[in-house]
């Protein structure tokens, strides 16, 4: 499990390294550089969409990256592994997923008054992980947020509007979908809420002109960069199915070990004994191992073994 955590953790810097780098490409035209992450203040055009979606990325791997060390945590592991949560334990993770969309929107791309974020992102995953007092919770917060810090935007109705249904959305893909397509719906539900958000940018928009050129411009990497749904979930879920695996392989050792002991049980002698507790011994990797009946240790191996054949010794 280390192995895999070093190996994950290797692979997100790496992403994350590489937008950076990707990101202080410029323009032909005009020059610009991709914003730092907290640029949040400077309005810039980005005439490559690559750029933009580049940017979508390196935002979403830095979510991913931070997803993935809380999961490593004992505590967020034990609530992921649950079925059944505690109310303090679904208000922490939705606080965390509140977290996420909100930093997302400050750690947006300003385009003419709108932001290319990952707030949907956020949103939608932890909706359909957790259900909808996280989705919900989520989208109305950061919903009102988008809308409150820039409350005479072009886009802030839009962004305000798209997040609660982002966030209700998640949750019935949460009740009706199976957990084994959580990943696929999740990314048909954000690119159905990107989509929405624009549509919507154009019907509630009073500058038509401005709201045509913010659609023509961030629809089409906001709209793909919603593949990041389908990362984000498969790593919560990734603890569940390494739960899975660990029980199946304590399983087999434990069947392992039956098969292999059973013979020696069989002829219920000291020596035999010993040597089944040398097996049990060997294939957990305990200090030591002992068999005993109601009364007396009948056979030991492991650390004080000398002790404990001594003893034996002065009361035969």
């Amino acid at each position: 499990m280390q192995t895999d955590a070093i190996k994950a953790s290797v692979f997100f810097g790496c992403l994350y390294t590489m937008m950076l780098a990707l990101g202080q490409y410029r323009t032909h035209d005009e020059g610009c550089i991709l914003p730092p992450l907290c640029s949040l203040p400077r309005s810039i055009m980005y005439n490559d969409q690559f750029l933009m979606l580049l940017a979508v990325f390196e935002r979403a791997a830095l979510l991913l990256m931070a997803l993935f060390w809380l999961t490593r945590t004992h505590l967020i592991q034990t609530i992921v592994q649950k079925t059944q949560r505690h109310p303090m334990e679904t208000a922490l993770i939705a606080a965390l997923f509140v977290l996420f969309a909100l930093f997302s929107t400050y750690t947006g791309v300003n385009v003419d008054g709108s932001l290319v974020n990952v707030r949907i992102i956020a949103i939608v995953a932890g909706g359909i992980l957790f259900g909808p007092w996280v989705g919900v919770t989520a989208g109305v917060v950061s919903g009102i947020h988008r809308y409150l810090i820039d409350i005479d935007g072009p886009t802030s109705q839009a962004c305000l509007i798209a997040s609660i249904i982002a966030g209700c959305l998640s949750a019935l893909i949460h009740y009706r979908a199976d957990k084994q397509h959580y990943a696929r719906y999740g990314i048909l539900a954000g690119m159905i809420c990107e989509s929405l958000t624009m549509l919507l940018i154009l019907l509630l928009a009073s500058d038509q002109a401005l709201a045509q050129h913010i659609v023509a411009t961030i629809s089409f990497p906001m709209i793909a960069g919603t593949v990041c749904i389908g990362l984000i979930i498969q790593l919560v879920q990734y603890i569940d199915d390494e739960k899975e695996h660990l029980a199946a392989q304590q399983a087999k050792q434990a069947l392992d070990i039956a098969n292999r002991t059973l013979p020696y049980f069989r002829r219920g002698e000291t020596r035999g004994l010993t040597k089944a507790c040398s097996i049990i011994r060997k294939d957990t990797g305990a200090d030591a191992v002992a068999i005993t009946d109601t009364a007396d240790v009948l056979a030991y191996v492991g650390i004080g073994e000398v002790v404990f054949k001594s003893l034996c010794h002065s009361y035969s």
